[in-house]
């Protein structure tokens, strides 16, 4: 189990509860603004002993001029009477409202689901004002991003910047429960890390053989994203790390997206960088403002009572220094598999997970050991029925591959990530598949025999050289699965084989192959330009040999 250290467990939580409560009583610019910079000096630290420990205090300096100048004294008054003193005590009451069981990571290519308490969702976000967190680089969080305000101020000479932290103040504004007038949604925020693994991953020829009818589709010539309706899904074309440049000086549609829904900023917390099969749900989302036309005037229109939305964080790939590849077919397959997988419907798993425990396991992004967390368990629910701050549900089990013996392909992106703390690389993505041969016995050298196959590709023809994709992978020999899901995934394969396995689709993979070796030879390339991730092996038979 990784969890996120917050702010009131490490040993200078007392002082800085000082330097909020003497932030409480500020009435003018310069005292907090002082305060400020002693809180990031005492928090906003990093991992990286290479980084030099400088004074932060000039990365106040815009926030300071933002607030005498860019507001009025009427603005200026509401700021320290009301949201700063919000402010302060929604940081106050990390402790209380924290969940008991801790705040969970989510990691890639596990997924995962996770419900929150508002009261703890705005208490981080205040934390992450005062800039409480120690602070996060590529280099010792290469898959997390960093999650205090320090950074962000810096840029306030820039309108969409200005509009991007007035929508935050609202947010806070409206977050007042001493106020009677507002109500709060009583639903918890929701956020999802959804997962396609490999027994689900489509091919190319899945896509094309596709018989399923599409949905309807309306396309309107007029109209912006946020005048949609509240019950529509809006989908955010997000970084692989969820939030781009939010904290820093982003203005892009990602950007503006979690600055009208400040709740969202959270993800940056605990949600690691999402890969090729992954995207993110957050439901029941508070929208508190809108900014128009970010990078020219950036106009602010605040909301005075929040819509409930729902946000679907897709990272679509960035052709404009190539626009041509966006044509491959591997990258065509990625997109298509990651649309559906934020599209579809969500329903529950018919196969039944596996319970045992994985021979390795996955290390926090914070650099821990095996000794310095317990033991992870599977499909747990935590959930303290005296303060329900959060409920992580972990569906199955991580999906990290045993170590395998087989080299990744350096060709091949997403082969494994590397935390930064401690240099470990670990696999995410399928095996390269597989050709398997084998030399025959000696009492019949006259014929070829493979050696024993699982009982799902016992259909094929022992005289052909099998593949192995993503739909009929070799199983590891040290899973062991039930006898329910054995049996499930074995009809499955023989549906399936039984699909594809036809004299015409051999006669089109023999044709692609031919040409694929054809043109191996001719530009003394190692890959394929039609199958998908497949290696040709053996570019150097005879064309009369395939069959």
């Amino acid at each position: 189990m990784a969890l996120v250290v917050l702010p009131c467990e490490f040993p200078y939580w007392s002082t800085v509860q000082s330097y909020l409560r003497e932030i409480n009583e500020c009435s003018d610019v310069a005292s907090f603004i002082s305060l400020m910079v002693k809180i990031c000096n005492l928090c906003n630290v990093s991992l990286d002993i290479d980084e030099d420990e400088t004074d932060q205090s000039d990365l106040f300096t815009p926030l300071a001029e933002f607030l005498s100048t860019d507001l009025t004294r009427e603005e200026l008054d509401h700021f320290f009477k009301k949201t700063l003193k919000v402010l302060v005590r929604k940081a106050l009451d990390l402790k209380h409202v924290k969940p008991v069981n801790g705040l969970q990571f989510s990691l890639q290519q596990q997924l995962d689901c996770t419900e929150f308490q508002r009261d703890f969702v705005s208490s981080l976000l205040a934390h992450s004002f005062f800039s409480t967190f120690p602070k996060r680089t590529v280099k010792t969080h290469p898959t997390l991003q960093d999650f205090n305000f320090s950074s962000f101020f810096k840029h306030l000479d820039q309108n969409y910047q200005k509009a991007k932290l007035r929508s935050i103040l609202h947010y806070f504004d409206l977050q007042d429960d001493l106020n009677p007038s507002l109500e709060f949604p009583k639903s918890p925020l929701i956020v999802t890390r959804q997962v396609m693994p490999g027994r689900e991953w489509l091919t190319i020829e899945d896509w094309l053989e596709c018989s399923s009818p599409l949905c309807p589709l309306k396309i309107r010539h007029e109209g912006r994203m946020d005048l949609g309706t509240p019950d529509s899904l809006t989908v955010c074309f997000s970084s692989p790390r969820v939030g781009g440049l939010i904290l820093y000086d982003g203005s892009s549609r990602e950007c503006i997206q979690l600055a009208t829904c400040p709740e969202m900023l959270c993800v940056l917390l605990f949600v690691e960088a999402l890969e090729d099969n992954e995207v993110l749900l957050v439901e029941n989302v508070q929208q508190v403002s809108k900014i128009i036309t970010p990078r020219y005037k950036a106009t602010y229109e605040p909301l005075p009572v929040p819509q409930m939305v729902n946000v679907c964080c897709m990272d679509a790939e960035n052709y404009s220094r190539l626009p041509l590849s966006q044509y491959e077919e591997d990258n065509v397959l990625r997109e298509l598999n990651k649309a559906l997988l934020g599209f579809r419907q969500k329903t529950v798993p018919t196969y039944k997970p596996v319970t045992h425990q994985p021979k390795t396991r996955r290390l926090s992004p914070i650099g821990e050991s095996f000794s310095s967390t317990p033991p992870e368990t599977e499909n747990q629910e935590n959930k303290d029925p005296k303060n329900p701050s959060s409920t992580t549900t972990i569906v199955g089990k991580p999906t990290v591959p045993p170590v395998s013996k087989i080299p990744p392909s350096s060709s091949k992106r997403g082969k494994f990530i590397v935390l930064g703390s401690s240099g470990e690389c670990l696999p995410i993505t399928r095996r390269e598949p597989l050709l398997l041969k084998t030399s025959p016995p000696k009492e019949e050298a006259g014929r070829r025999r493979l050696p024993h196959l699982p009982s799902q590709l016992s259909s094929m023809d022992e005289e052909e050289e099998t593949f192995f994709t993503a739909r009929n992978s070799i199983q590891d020999p040290y899973e062991k699965l039930d006898s329910e899901t054995e049996e499930l995934a074995e009809e499955s394969a023989r549906r399936y084989s039984g699909q594809l396995d036809t004299p015409e689709r051999r006669n089109t993979f023999a044709e692609r192959l031919k040409e694929a070796l054809y043109n191996t030879r001719t530009t003394e390339s190692s890959e394929s330009s039609y199958a998908v991730g497949i290696s040709v092996a053996g570019s150097g038979l005879d064309e009369d040999e395939i069959r």
